[in-house]
C-alpha cells in the first residue's frame, strides 16, 4: 500500500463518482477503480458499494476514510515538523558553561535571545571548567562549550572567540597594596608587587590557558609566583579572597562580586598583557542545525558586544489604511491554509534569497508581507540575532503567523504606505512586491527606511506570461463575470526587467545583485495541484467577486485550460514552470 493509493481513495470517497474522482487526479476512470480494486483485495473488505448511479462508502470504508485522512494529515504534519528540525526550528542543544563565563552579561543575553528566536528548541544545561567541557564537546557529550581561554590538545574542537577583557587583581579591603592610594580612588597594582603574596589561582587542568597566561607574565616581571591554594571554581577564589586568605585575579565582568569586602584593580604593567577571553566551543564538521543558529547568534552578539552596541527593539509605523487607492490594495482574501498547502515548495526562494545576505551585525528586520509567518521563521532563522517583525494586509495570514511565531510582532498594513519610525538593517519582501504598483516611487522609499549598508531584500514573481497566468486572463474574459474580473489581474506597472531594477535601485543609491531563476515546481496530484497552488496566491482576487456556483465554474474551466499545457507524468505528478526574479540592494 502506497500514499497515493490513500490519495486515490480519499478522492473517490469524496466525489462519491469514480469518473469524477478521475477527473480530478487527471486520470483515465478505468486505471482508478483498478486502483481502488487492488486496495480492496489488499485490505480485505469492500471500500464501496457500486450502482449505476454512483458509489457509496461501505461501513468498512467509512471508518478508513477517516484513517486515511489521518495518515495523509499526519504525513504533511510530518514532512512539515522534519523541515523545522532541518532549519533548527525544532530539536534539542547541550549547552555547557563554565562559571566565569556565565558571569558575564553577553552570556545570558546570548542564551535569552536564542530562547525567544527558537522557543522549540530543547535546551539542558551543564556547569563545568574549561577542560572538562572541551572533552565533553569534543567526545559528543554535550553540542557547545562556552569556556574562557581554549584548551590545547584536541584537534576536533573548533573555537569561536566571542570577546576579550581584561583579568583584574582582587585584593580584601584593606590590603596593604591599598593604602598607599589617595582616598576614593583604585590604584593600577603592578604586577612584580605581587611577589610575596599568596595567590589563589584555579587549578591548572580546568583553566590551563588562563592560568599559565599568568605564571608567564610573573615570570616575565622577574619572580615566581607563591601559589598558596587552588581551587575548582573562579567563584571559590573571591570568596577565598574576602575571607582574607589570599590574592587572586578574576575576569572584569565579576567585579561586583562581594563588593564590600573585595576590590577590584587593574594590573600596571603585565606582559603579556593578561586577558580573560570568552570562547565557544564546538565540534569540527558538528553542524546541526540547532548547534549552528546558536553559534551563529552567538557570533553576531559577540560582535555588537565588541561594537559597543545592543540589539534594539524594531519600530515601525504603517499609515492610515484607506488612503490607499481601493484598486490597488492588496487583496485582503487570502487563505492562510490554503497557501501553506505547498509550503516546502513555496519556501525555495525564500532560502535562496536570503543566501544572498550579509548577516554580519543584523539587528533589525521587517518582513513585508509576511503572509503565514513562513519567511519570517526563515528569516529569524537566518538572522537570529536581530529583532524581528511583520506585516501584511490578511487578518487570515496575520493570525497564521502571531500562532506560528508568538514571540514575532505582526501588524496590519499596506507596504506602499509603510515606513519605519527607526530604519531596519534588512527589509524583505517574499512575493508580495508584484501587488504594489509604481515601484519607481516605492523602491527609494523603502531603501530610505533602511540603515546605512542595509539591505533590501526582494523575490517577485515573473510569470504572467506563463500558460498558467493566460489561462486564468482567458477564463476571466468570460462575459458572465468580465467586467467583474476586469481588476482581477496583478498591475501591469508592477512587472519590470531585471535591467530596469538594477537601474532604478542604483539611481535610489544601492549597490545591487539582480538574478532570475525559473523554478520547476513538482506537484502530486496532476492539474487539479496547480489549481490547488493559485488558489492560494494568484487565483484570489478572480475568485473574490464570484458567487459560490461562479468560483465552481471558474475552476473548473481553469482546470481544463492549464491541463492542457501542463502535461502530467507518468507518477501522477505535475511539473509547474515558475520564473521569479530577486534583488538585493544594500543601501550606501
Amino acid at each position: 500500500m502506497e500514499l497515493r493509493h490513500l490519495r486515490y481513495f480519499v478522492m473517490v470517497a469524496e466525489e462519491r463518482h469514480f469518473t469524477r474522482a478521475a477527473a480530478r487526479l487527471n486520470m483515465q476512470q478505468p486505471p482508478l477503480s483498478q486502483q481502488i480494486r487492488a486496495l480492496e483485495d489488499e485490505l480485505g473488505f469492500a471500500l464501496f458499494v457500486r450502482h449505476p448511479k454512483g458509489i457509496e462508502l461501505t461501513a468498512g470504508g467509512a471508518a478508513f476514510l477517516s484513517q486515511a485522512r489521518d495518515i495523509l494529515q499526519r504525513v504533511e504534519d510530518g514532512t512539515r515538523v522534519a523541515a523545522r528540525v532541518a532549519e533548527g526550528i525544532e530539536g534539542t542543544l547541550a549547552l555547557g558553561f563554565t562559571s566565569s563565563a556565565a558571569t558575564h552579561p553577553l552570556i545570558p543575553r546570548i542564551v535569552r535571545a536564542y530562547r525567544e528566536r527558537f522557543p522549540q528548541v530543547v535546551i539542558t544545561l551543564a556547569e563545568g571548567n574549561a577542560r572538562e567541557l572541551s572533552e565533553h564537546v569534543a567526545n559528543a557529550e554535550i553540542d557547545l562549550g562556552i569556556i574562557r581561554a581554549p584548551v590545547g590538545g584536541a584537534p576536533s574542537l573548533r573555537y569561536h572567540r566571542l570577546l576579550n577583557e581584561a583579568l583584574l587583581l582582587v585584593l580584601p579591603v584593606g590590603h596593604r597594596l591599598l593604602r598607599e592610594a589617595p582616598e576614593g580612588t583604585t590604584p593600577a597594582i603592578p604586577l612584580a608587587a605581587l611577589a610575596d603574596e599568596p595567590l589563589i589561582l584555579v587549578r591548572r587542568p580546568g583553566a590551563p590557558g588562563m592560568y599559565a597566561n599568568l605564571l608567564n607574565a610573573c615570570e616575565n616581571a622577574g619572580f615566581k609566583p607563591r601559589v598558596a591554594c587552588e581551587v575548582e571554581r573562579m567563584l571559590t577564589n573571591l570568596n577565598l579572597v574576602a575571607a582574607g586568605m589570599g590574592i587572586s585575579v578574576v575576569p572584569a565582568s565579576m567585579r561586583g562580586l562581594h563588593a564590600d569586602s573585595v576590590v577590584y584593580c587593574p594590573i600596571a604593567d603585565a606582559k603579556p598583557r593578561l586577558m580573560a577571553p570568552i570562547t565557544l566551543v564546538q565540534r569540527e564538521h558538528a553542524n546541526a542545525p540547532p548547534m549552528q543558529n546558536f553559534v551563529t547568534l552567538a557570533r553576531q552578539l559577540g560582535i555588537l558586544h565588541r561594537r559597543g552596541e545592543a540589539p534594539r527593539p524594531w519600530a515601525a509605523t504603517s499609515r492610515d489604511h484607506d488612503r490607499l487607492n481601493p484598486q490597488r490594495k492588496l487583496p485582503m482574501n487570502w487563505s492562510a491554509k490554503q497557501y501553506s498547502k505547498y509550503e516546502q515548495e513555496r519556501n525555495r526562494p525564500i532560502h535562496d534569497l536570503l543566501s544572498q545576505l550579509n548577516t554580519e551585525g543584523i539587528r533589525s528586520a521587517m518582513d513585508l508581507g509576511c503572509g503565514p509567518g513562513n519567511s519570517t521563521e526563515i528569516l529569524r532563522a537566518r538572522l537570529p540575532a536581530a529583532d524581528i517583525s511583520g506585516l501584511d494586509s490578511s487578518e487570515d495570514m496575520l493570525a497564521a503567523a502571531r500562532k506560528r511565531l508568538p514571540g514575532v510582532t505582526f501588524e496590519a498594513g499596506d507596504i506602499s504606505q509603510w515606513k519605519a519610525n527607526i530604519p531596519v538593517d534588512v527589509i524583505l519582501s517574499n512575493a508580495a512586491l508584484q501587488w504594489v504598483p509604481d515601484h519607481e516611487r516605492l523602491l527609494p522609499a523603502l531603501l530610505a527606511s533602511l540603515t546605512p549598508g542595509g539591505q533590501l531584500a526582494a523575490q517577485m514573481p515573473d510569470n504572467l506570461d506563463e500558460p498558467a497566468h493566460k489561462a486564468m486572463r482567458a477564463v476571466a474574459s468570460d462575459a458572465r463575470w468580465a467586467d467583474r474580473l476586469k481588476n482581477a489581474a496583478r498591475p501591469a506597472d508592477s512587472r519590470h526587467s531585471p535591467d530596469w531594477y538594477y537601474k532604478v535601485l542604483r539611481n535610489a543609491g544601492a549597490s545591487v545583485n539582480v538574478w532570475r531563476t525559473v523554478y520547476h515546481h513538482a506537484l502530486a496530484g496532476g492539474p487539479a495541484a496547480i489549481v490547488e497552488w493559485f488558489k492560494g496566491s494568484a487565483l484570489g482576487p478572480f475568485l473574490k467577486p464570484l458567487n459560490e456556483e461562479e468560483r465552481e465554474l471558474f475552476l473548473a474551466r481553469y482546470e481544463e485550460a492549464v491541463a492542457k499545457d501542463h502535461p502530467t507524468q507518468p507518477d501522477g505528478t505535475v511539473l509547474l514552470p515558475f520564473p521569479r526574479l530577486f534583488f538585493v540592494a544594500t543601501r550606501e
